[in-house]
């Protein structure tokens, strides 16, 4: 990826650049993130989820990124484009993605 911002949609950036809390040290034994392929292979799992099941699915994915390790600006921006991708309006995309992010917070 020379340039993952390009595309981005114009409300990701800032959505995962400013924490809405306090966001707490992590634990001395952090889990380490093994890369983009886990967020690969979720972003494919977002980008053939059904219509009913794909909302629910970008959330628990983001969520799972996060919790893993992902960066938050990495782990929103492709899992938005596979959602995007695969038919979720974007406004459904940003609310789902802010929701997760938030939750990951507390």
């Amino acid at each position: 990826m020379a340039n993952p911002l390009a595309s981005a949609p114009a409300w990701l950036p800032g959505l995962l650049e400013r924490p809405t809390r306090l966001v707490h040290s992590a634990p001395a034994v952090a889990r380490q993130w093994g890369g983009t392929s886990g967020l690969r292979a979720l972003s494919a799992a977002v980008g053939r989820a059904t219509i009913e099941s794909r909302n629910k699915l970008l959330y628990w994915a983001m969520r799972r990124a996060l919790e893993e390790g992902a960066p938050p600006r990495d782990a929103g921006l492709a899992l938005a484009r596979a959602a995007l991708g695969a038919g979720l309006a974007e406004n459904e995309v940003e609310a789902t993605i802010r929701s997760a992010y938030e939750a990951s917070l507390r």
